[in-house]
């Protein structure tokens, strides 16, 4: 074999090797891939498209040097006019994506839209929301049943007792619930295994969480610790609804018409993050954490996840903490888990929290 055709087939296969990469790391590892923006099938679009080119510019270096241009000159030349191409076919991608998922319209002056335009408005998200909410439906892949909003707590509480016995949690997702991704039955299984492995103790997560924080988040933080409890607070007769199943995006709220409850196959419901890939988009803690500190609620409150919304988590307890200082200890943990944005409270205003989180039967958890 010939000098130039060896150093082609060197060339081409380094190449190919890397498109391949690019081509497979959506695939192998959708976990990784669900913060992105349109998610793991958009992430996969993407991918796709630069693996093209990648392999074309294997083509094209391989056959350069094959007829004897020098090796340095056959790989550099053509990145130029791959990197042109490859941007022509992202902003290409780009429109496609824009139409295909377009964004809500946008008034164009500033003045105070007419009662028409605001009902017009309202009339096309909720098409939007049912279309997509039909979509979903159609492609779910984990056995689930439809029911009103306004009698999902019923059923989810006669699901849960089945669910004891025939070893599956059920959860309650609406139409204006997080997309679930669009992954065949053996990546489901991949990707909840590769969760799993990355499981950590809710300890380490809550004090990388700390560290993370300004100096008066720790301060304020800290005082809930050292807060004093009052003996004679007792908690109340237990309130509350799940939250998940009203739909906030009508005044007044009501409940949505319609809602699944999945049927997740694990008789524990602090893994369903992993069966569903729900996690890690912009400030929510990844699948892995959220898994790390659902168990470690589930023992020692008998917490369990409910619900999922729009950026949010809800959880079902069985067992509040019944002193106000395991409350406040709650409530620290709880904001290591979903820090607010200010988190600038008084003590008393984190008293009456503690005490409120004694009397609860949900916890719902949102992140921007």
């Amino acid at each position: 074999m010939s000098e130039h055709a060896i150093a082609a087939l060197l060339i081409f296969l380094a190449e190919s090797i890397l498109a391949a990469t690019l081509f497979g790391a959506s695939r192998m590892r959708p976990s990784a891939f669900s913060r992105f923006p349109g998610g793991v099938a958009a992430a996969r679009r993407r991918h796709t498209i630069m693996a093209s080119v990648v392999f074309v510019l294997a083509v094209v270096s391989g056959t350069l040097a094959a007829i004897g241009f020098p090796v340095l000159f056959a790989v550099v030349f053509p990145i130029p006019c791959m990197a042109m191409g490859g941007l022509v076919a992202l902003i290409c991608f780009g429109i496609y994506e824009s139409y295909r998922f377009p964004h809500p319209p946008k008034f164009r002056h500033r003045r105070k839209p007419s009662p028409e335009a605001v009902a017009r408005f309202a009339a096309e998200r909720k098409a939007r929301e049912a279309a997509n909410w039909r979509v979903q439906i159609e492609r779910l892949s984990i056995p689930h049943s439809i029911v009103a909003g306004a009698s999902a707590e019923a059923h989810f509480e006669t699901a849960h007792r089945e669910g004891m016995e025939a070893r599956f949690s059920p959860l309650v997702i609406t139409p204006n619930s997080w997309r679930l991704p669009r992954l065949t039955h053996q990546e489901w299984i991949n990707a909840a295994r590769l969760i799993l492995k990355d499981l950590r103790s809710a300890e380490e997560f809550f004090a990388e969480q700390y560290h993370g924080m300004s100096p008066e988040q720790q301060e304020m933080l800290d005082g809930l610790s050292s807060l004093d409890a009052d003996p004679g607070d007792a908690p109340a007769e237990r309130t509350g609804y799940m939250s998940t199943v009203l739909d906030t995006t009508t005044i007044p709220a009501g409940f949505h018409e319609e809602v699944a409850i999945l049927r997740v196959p694990t008789a524990q419901s602090w893994k369903i993050p992993a069966f569903i890939v729900y996690g890690g988009w912009n400030a929510a803690p990844s699948p892995a954490d959220m898994l790390a500190v659902g168990r470690h609620w589930h023992a020692k409150y008998g917490a369990n996840i409910c619900a999922i919304g729009r950026g949010s988590l809800e959880f079902r307890v069985d067992r509040p903490p019944s002193h106000v200082q395991d409350a406040l200890d709650l409530l620290r943990e709880s904001l290591l888990f979903c820090p607010e944005v200010d988190m600038v409270w008084s003590l008393d205003a984190a008293r009456e929290s503690a005490i409120k989180l004694q009397t609860i039967k949900y916890w719902t958890f949102w992140w921007d």
